[in-house]
């Protein structure tokens, strides 16, 4: 049995989800690990690596923090469309209950007038 007959066995149970959230939890942690066995680096190096990676989790904190926002003003945004069109469907309704009143109202009268 070969190594990618094997793994795709593995893999078939496991949903994308579930991929990708355990990526998200782990690939930090492994990536240091690894940067940390394969390369003996200065530690001026390192030090600025380590800075570099704080200011870009800093930044991508920020965005998911801004990525929240948005997703509670579409949310808000969404609640008000609900409600609008909630009302816009009980005003179509009473225009088709007026408009077949005055159908109605209108054969009556051709009736009473033919007659």
């Amino acid at each position: 049995m070969g190594i990618s007959s094997m793994f795709s066995s593995l893999v078939k149970g496991i949903t994308w989800a579930k991929v990708a959230s355990m990526a998200i939890e782990y690939a930090p942690e492994l990536y240091c690990k690894a940067m940390e066995r394969h390369h003996a680096e200065t530690p001026a190096v390192a030090i600025a690596e380590a800075t570099a990676l704080q200011e870009r989790l800093a930044r991508l904190e920020i965005l998911l923090l801004e990525q929240e926002d948005l997703i509670r003003e579409q949310t808000a945004k969404n609640g008000l469309l609900e409600k609008r069109c909630l009302a816009l469907e009980n005003s179509l309704l009473a225009l088709k209950i007026s408009a077949g009143v005055l159908t109605l109202c209108c054969i009556i009268l051709l009736a009473i007038i033919f007659k």
